[in-house]
């Protein structure tokens, strides 16, 4: 995607973007090629070519430890319906909002870095290669961006970073330990306390 952008950025959206309208003329193949968008652009070429070679190999490495710790098919259900909700969104905000609006995999790839930073909140990433900072802290102030976009965009956007969110909090509320809440381990504490007091 990041090598097709550089030769030529409207090629994507012509003929490669989540547009329902287009979908809904045959262009089915939208379906599954908007995913190509590259996760980070610059203001010119060479920066292009720096940060989404930087933003391609953080994503992947951020997906392979999330598969690590949640397994294959947790995080490709994970992925999947990261994916089906952003055409949920796109045609949501078409056919009910009447906005034709290009979706892009940026709220998927929020959603992945989310995911990881709440497993991991105290990874630290090198801001701007030089500055520590906790994954949780860099969370909080993607997060605060998104509220900013789901405050000034449009439907389509917030019915994707909605979409988003539930996708994050039900696969990380799905790989917790859930066990100490259990009735048979409340039972199994409060024996042992009490046979303790004895």
């Amino acid at each position: 995607g990041l090598v097709l952008y550089l030769f030529d950025p409207m090629f994507y959206w012509m003929y490669l973007s989540l547009d329902m309208g287009a979908i809904f003329h045959g262009q089915l193949w939208r379906l599954v090629t908007f995913l190509v968008y590259p996760p980070a652009l610059g203001s010119w070429v060479l920066s292009d070519i720096f940060f989404g070679i930087l933003a391609l190999f953080m994503y992947h490495s951020l997906g392979i430890t999330l598969e690590r710790v949640w397994g294959s098919f947790r995080f490709n259900v994970f992925f999947f319906m990261g994916v089906i909700g952003q055409i949920l969104a796109a045609f949501v905000g078409y056919v009910v909002f009447h906005q034709s609006y290009y979706i892009t995999t940026g709220f998927l790839n929020f959603s992945i870095f989310l995911a990881f930073a709440i497993c991991f909140p105290d990874i630290q990433f090198l801001l701007f290669l030089v500055i520590p900072v906790k994954a949780k802290w860099l969370a909080i102030a993607e997060t605060a961006v998104y509220a900013y976009s789901f405050i000034r965009g449009n439907a389509s956007i917030r019915c994707e970073i909605i979409l988003s969110l539930i996708n994050v909090l039900l696969f990380v509320a799905m790989t917790r330990n859930y066990q100490r809440y259990s009735p048979k381990e409340i039972k199994r504490k409060h024996e042992f306390k009490a046979k303790m007091k004895v």
